[in-house]
């Protein structure tokens, strides 16, 4: 009984030591790549105002102010027919 009670334990650690990772997106926005916990939120490390989102293949600038340097503003490896939206006053 105790063997069996010990390796369920073990089992349990096991099982709670494992992280999912968040699906990554065929995009990157600023150096950072967009995935299904981002997606909604992206903020790069030159965004300093405004929200970036992505949903349906479509990208979302809305008053955004965000300087980009060394790396593409957007960067598409995969996404077929993806949509940039700007909205209000964007500041690139």
């Amino acid at each position: 009984m105790k063997r069996l009670f010990t390796s369920l334990m073990v089992l349990t650690a096991m099982l709670c030591s494992i992280t999912t990772q968040a699906a990554e997106y065929d995009l990157s926005v600023g150096g950072v790549t967009v995935t299904d916990a981002n997606k909604s939120d992206i903020k790069p490390s030159g965004l300093t105002a405004g929200k970036i989102s992505f949903s349906s293949n479509t990208l979302t600038f809305d008053n955004v102010t965000m300087k980009v340097t060394g790396q593409y503003l957007i960067y598409n490896k995969g996404i077929e027919g993806l949509k940039v939206v700007i909205k209000g006053t964007n500041k690139l």
